[in-house]
């Protein structure tokens, strides 16, 4: 898993369920890149994939102390951002797209 599989992965621990074209748009990926991010998570535990992209529960009972943890950090330094600084995060991103 590359770093931009871990940002979608880890956006998707913190609002649970999506579609496709809305993580394109959250994570500010082309769908392009969405998908091809998506195929390789599909490739792992993590997630399952119909019209909505969800986290694996079954995958979350094994390890999901870890992830627990993880995510509560990630959510609490998110939460403490501004939207400036959000965007400023984003644009440092290897694959952001260009506002």
């Amino acid at each position: 898993m590359n770093i931009t599989d871990g940002n979608c992965l880890s956006h998707l621990l913190i609002i649970g369920v999506s579609t496709p074209a809305k993580l394109a748009l959250d994570t500010r990926q082309t769908i392009g890149s969405t998908t091809a991010i998506l195929e390789r998570l599909e490739r792992t535990p993590f997630i399952r994939r119909s019209a909505q992209i969800e986290i694996n529960n079954q995958w979350m009972e094994i390890d999901g102390s870890l992830v627990s943890e993880i995510q509560k950090s990630q959510y609490e330094l998110i939460t403490r951002c501004s939207e400036e600084q959000l965007d400023t995060a984003y644009d440092f991103q290897p694959d952001s797209r260009k506002k």
